[in-house]
C-alpha cells in the first residue's frame, strides 16, 4: 500500500481508537516520517496553531468535540496510472462535531532533503460534500477482482504478479497459510479480524506505482496480446476495490 493511504489510514484509527478507549497514547511513526496539522481559520487574518504531532492533533479535535472520523478516497479511473507517486491522489480525512460542522484534513507530501524523510502537511478544509465511507458489495466484488487478476496475470506471463493477486485472495479469504501477522494486530488491535484482513488484502494487492509495477510491462504485454481491454477493466475493479476494502476496514 502507498504510503499516504496507510497513513491516513492509520491516523483515522488512531482517533478512533482514543475516542474509544478515552486513553491517549503516542502514534507510531516510520523513521522517515514527520506530521504537521494546519487548522482552518475561523476568521481571515485569525492566527491558527499547528499541531505538529498526532497527540496535540487530537486535543484540537476534542476540544471541538468531535463525533465521528472517516477515511474518504475518491475512485478517478486515471489516478491508476499516478497512484504510486505522492500528492496524486484525491483521498483525505473527514472529521464530524457535535456541532453539526463537517471538515476535509488533506495532506500534501514534502520530502526534506536535510532529513531525508517526509513530512506530512495536512491542512483542514470545509467539507460540503457528502461521500460514502462504506460499501456493502464490497468483499465479494474484492474476491472476484482478485481471481480475475490473477488468471489475467498468469495469462501475461506475469507468474510474480499472478502470486501476489492469489495471496492477496488467501489473506481475505482465509486461504492456505494466511495467518495474520502478529505486528498487523498490534498496529491496528480494535480491527476484528474480518476488518483487519480487508485491510491487509488491499495492502497485499496495490500494486501500482511506477517502474517495475503492475502499471509498468504487464500493460505493454496486454497490448501486444490482445488483452488491453481485459487488461485496463480489471486493473480499474482492483483500484477501486483496494480503496474501498481499506475505507470499509477503517470506517467500518
Amino acid at each position: 500500500m502507498n504510503g499516504e493511504l496507510d497513513q491516513l489510514s492509520r491516523l483515522v484509527l488512531y482517533v478512533k481508537d482514543i475516542m474509544r478507549s478515552g486513553k491517549v497514547v503516542d502514534f507510531k511513526l516510520e523513521e522517515y516520517e514527520k506530521l504537521s496539522f494546519i487548522p482552518k481559520k475561523k476568521f481571515l487574518f485569525s492566527k491558527v496553531e499547528e499541531c505538529n504531532d498526532a497527540q496535540s492533533w487530537y486535543k484540537l479535535l476534542e476540544k471541538r468535540e468531535i463525533k465521528d472520523i472517516h477515511l474518504v478516497s475518491f475512485f478517478e479511473e486515471d489516478n491508476i496510472k499516478f497512484a504510486g507517486f505522492s500528492n496524486s491522489t484525491e483521498q483525505g480525512i473527514v472529521t464530524e462535531y457535535a456541532n453539526g460542522k463537517t471538515t476535509l484534513w488533506v495532506a500534501k507530501w514534502k520530502f526534506d532533503e536535510e532529513i531525508k524523510g517526509w513530512t506530512s502537511y495536512y491542512k483542514e478544509f470545509k467539507w460540503r460534500g457528502g461521500s460514502q465511507y462504506t460499501y456493502e458489495e464490497c468483499r465479494r466484488d474484492f474476491e472476484r477482482t482478485l481471481l480475475d487478476i490473477e488468471e489475467l496475470a498468469r495469462l501475461l506471463g506475469f507468474d510474480n504478479f499472478a502470486k501476489i493477486f492469489k495471496e492477496a485472495y488467501d489473506i481475505l479469504t482465509s486461504k492456505g497459510d494466511s495467518s495474520i501477522p502478529e505486528w498487523a494486530r498490534d498496529d491496528m488491535p480494535n480491527l476484528t479480524e474480518e476488518r483487519l484482513r480487508l485491510f491487509l488484502a488491499a495492502s497485499e494487492a496495490d500494486v501500482f506505482g511506477a517502474m517495475g509495477s503492475w502499471n509498468d510491462s504487464p500493460e505493454g504485454v496486454a497490448y501486444e496480446k490482445g488483452l488491453q481491454e481485459n487488461y485496463e477493466k480489471l486493473s480499474h475493479d482492483l483500484y477501486v476495490s483496494t480503496r474501498k476494502a481499506v475505507m470499509n476496514a477503517v470506517n467500518g
